[in-house]
């Protein structure tokens, strides 16, 4: 995915967009 786990991420919320099998899905990721 795009997300490295090295990167700092700040607090929020972040949508990722991920396509599946040409489904695209958008999962919400929370940050705290």
């Amino acid at each position: 995915m795009g997300l490295k786990p090295t990167e700092k991420l700040s607090s929020g919320v972040y949508l990722l967009r991920v396509e599946e099998r040409g489904q695209v899905r958008l999962h919400r990721l929370v940050v705290q």
